[in-house]
């Protein structure tokens, strides 16, 4: 039966009954609304949020009908008579009025902030109905969308209707700490209400897919406050080069994340990962006759073709005949690695060569570390044929020590890691060794134990572990497959294996079975009365029963770690923060001196520029691409040699300005460095440069 449509009220009406959403909630109701926002924004127009009665709730979600959005309404000059010029040396954060009556001994506070009606406005307020003041005024863009939004998930994460004027009020009197409305409010829920809902249009956070990711990564973002790089010791009294080397050593260590989120350092194995050892393992294997150069380990003739320019051919390793899991898992690493090489310009795909098992003995010494230590960047290529095939290949024979676990293993126990090894030069016998003699010199009874032999018995656990998971997904995406007793069968025409016939396979036909040998003999363990020779002849078949099982059990000695190469995985990182790990090294070893790095952080205060009035002779403008006045007024402050923050929604003109800047520095001989995170922006300015024939 379909969910009822109700009006946003009504939804509000009836959620808010019950208290604050909760996060993860409102990420599904909310999300969707701010995403239907956003592909308005893109085709330049608005959506219809003055007031909320065009906004619906059905399915889980908040939306509007496509035919409501509207082109955005500017109306400038009483935006600019309301809210002032930005270019203040006071940033205002609240406006209320006192009122003491010292006859009756009565003090009042009222806000200043709030209008009950929209008349007459002489700065901006907030008011009641889910409107901003830039409605009032007849002016709607992007900017007020941003607003309004903001005060539907203050709505939702306060359990409080905001449409109502005395919950606003509360609102308004309680908003740099929320937390005195909802107590349980994340605090990054709180932080993007509060830039969302800021009054002073210059203040209020300006990019929507900003805040969408912001949003939907929550738990991923660092909560902490401003640091005041004066409180630390010596600061003050330190030259202006120790000075810098203070701050930029703070700044390197805030690239590294310790919790228990960064994969570089707590590994947990999932479906966006692949282990190519285990994938190598035969589902049934006879321990006699396995070879190592069968499975996927680090030996010479699998380096060699690693390396080569043609690759390496996963086919010859992995069994897809017998792991249906195979194709669909480096069909999802691969993809992911093309993503980030469109959106980043680089791919964060990692060959993980070795892994270190090992415990923080400060902290909590029982827990098992599984982290990547030595990671190899390379490329997975799908080459298709009569049977598909996976070339993976090495991009360098450098692999880089995990910078992040180096860190932290520094901070722990000193330990002094390289930075990278030459696997085409270096041994991996001699790495092991330089780690093995810093946990001695550091720690006498930690041994690092060098896992060079596959535990065969876990790994083959674990496949099997992991193609169930896989047929329980078939059965459930009705691929025909079916079970009886661990058993497979299908009636499919196109994977016909019937029951009786695969009963009389496995149960009737004669077959050896894998440890046969072993198991036969086991019934030795059972009978304690057999004699003295008889048990003497059974030794040798005891000894390699508990060679069997002992590698099963998972080490948990807090004082024995593994250096373990036989674990190949291969996985997508986030690794794009640990490039500048190295940049910080170079400027803390070179103490090159940066006139521009020590006037960002210098304690001194700072001057206040005057309003920019100048203007460029239109003789001497290098634009190449359309500008208004204030873009125009950009290029000229920078050519005095000024720096500052240029921001504002999408489709303000900010990738033109950064157009004509390069072009006006092209202009005059000067060379440019142009940097961003994603690589659509750079492929935008790329774009309108490549039209202009730079």
């Amino acid at each position: 039966m379909n969910e009822p449509r109700l009006s946003c009220q009504e939804f509000l009406d009836q959620h808010l009954s019950e208290g604050p959403m909760s996060s993860d909630a409102i990420l599904a109701t909310f999300i969707p609304l701010m995403e239907q926002v956003q592909l308005s924004h893109e085709t330049n127009k608005v959506a219809p949020l003055d007031g909320i009665e065009k906004i619906h709730y059905d399915f889980g979600r908040l939306w509007y009908e496509e035919q409501d959005q509207v082109s955005p309404q500017l109306n400038a000059k009483p935006i600019t008579l309301l809210q002032g010029q930005q270019d203040t040396a006071f940033k205002i954060e609240n406006h209320y009025e006192e009122i003491t009556d010292l006859s009756e001994g009565s003090h009042q506070r009222r806000e200043l902030n709030y209008a009950d009606d929209d008349q007459n406005l002489k700065a901006p307020v907030y008011l009641a109905g889910f409107r901003s003041w830039e409605h009032a005024v007849e002016h709607h863009d992007a900017l007020s969308d941003i607003f309004s939004l903001g005060i539907i998930l203050a709505s939702c994460a306060l359990g409080t209707d905001l449409g109502k004027p005395e919950e606003l009020k509360r609102f308004i009197a309680q908003r740099r700490n929320l937390f005195e409305i909802n107590p349980k409010l994340h605090p990054a829920f709180a932080s993007i209400i509060i830039s969302m809902t800021e009054l002073n249009r210059h203040h209020r956070a300006q990019d929507l897919p900003l805040l969408i990711q912001a949003l939907t990564h929550y738990r991923d973002q660092a909560l902490e406050k401003e640091i005041d790089y004066t409180q630390y010791k010596g600061f003050l009294q330190a030259s202006p080069s120790n000075r810098r080397q203070i701050i930029q050593q703070y700044l390197q260590k805030r690239l590294f994340e310790i919790s228990r989120r960064n994969r570089l350092i707590h590994f947990k194995e999932n479906l966006s990962q692949l282990n190519l050892t285990q994938a190598s393992v035969p589902m049934m294997l006879d321990t006699k006759n396995i070879r190592a150069e069968q499975l996927f380990l680090w030996h010479k003739a699998l380096q060699k073709k690693l390396f080569s320019d043609k690759g390496l051919d996963l086919n010859l390793y992995l069994r897809f005949e017998e792991a249906a899991y195979l194709p669909s898992s480096l069909d999802k690493i691969r993809s992911a690695a093309n993503k980030d090489i469109k959106e980043y310009g680089f791919a964060q795909l990692r060959l993980v060569i070795v892994f270190l098992h090992w415990h923080n003995l400060k902290e909590d010494p029982d827990e098992r570390i599984h982290s990547p230590l030595l990671l190899l960047p390379v490329t997975l290529r799908k080459q298709k044929g009569v049977k598909d095939s996976y070339i993976l290949r090495a991009e360098e024979s450098i692999a880089q020590v995990n910078p992040a676990l180096k860190h932290h293993l520094k901070e722990l126990y000193d330990l002094d890691l390289p930075d990278s090894l030459d696997l085409a030069k270096a041994d991996l016998d001699e790495f092991h060794k330089l780690l093995e003699t810093q946990i001695q010199n550091s720690a006498k009874e930690v041994q690092l134990e060098k896992i060079d032999q596959p535990k065969i018995e876990i790994i083959h656990a674990k496949a099997k572990q992991r193609l169930n998971s896989y047929r329980k997904r078939a059965r459930i995406s009705g691929k025909g497959l079916r079970f009886y007793n661990n058993i497979d069968y299908s009636y499919d025409t196109k994977n016909y294996q019937p029951l009786g016939l695969q009963l009389f396979l496995h149960k009737v036909k004669n077959s050896p079975a894998p440890f046969g040998d072993v198991l036969n003999d086991m019934t030795s363990l059972n009978h304690p009365h057999i004699d003295g020779t008889h048990s003497v002849t059974q030794a040798p078949l005891l000894e390699k029963e508990r060679e069997l099982y002992r590698l099963k059990e998972d080490e948990k000695n807090p004082y024995s770690w593994s250096f373990d190469i036989c674990k190949l995985t291969l996985a997508n990182f986030n690794y794009r923060k640990m490039s500048l790990v190295q940049d910080y090294n170079s400027l803390l070893e070179e103490e090159m001196p940066n006139p521009a790095f020590d006037d960002i952080f210098s304690i001194e205060p700072k001057q206040v520029d005057e309003a920019n009035t100048e203007t460029m002779d239109f003789q001497d403008s290098y634009a190449i691409v359309p500008a208004d006045r204030s873009q125009m007024a950009a290029v000229t402050k920078a050519r005095r040699g000024k720096s500052y923050i240029i921001q504002g929604p999408p489709g303000t003109g900010k990738s033109q300005t950064i157009t004509n800047l390069i072009a006006d520095y092209a202009a005059r001989g000067k060379r440019v460095l142009f940097v961003c995170e994603k690589r659509a922006a750079i492929d935008v300015v790329y774009h309108r440069l490549h039209q202009a024939g730079l």
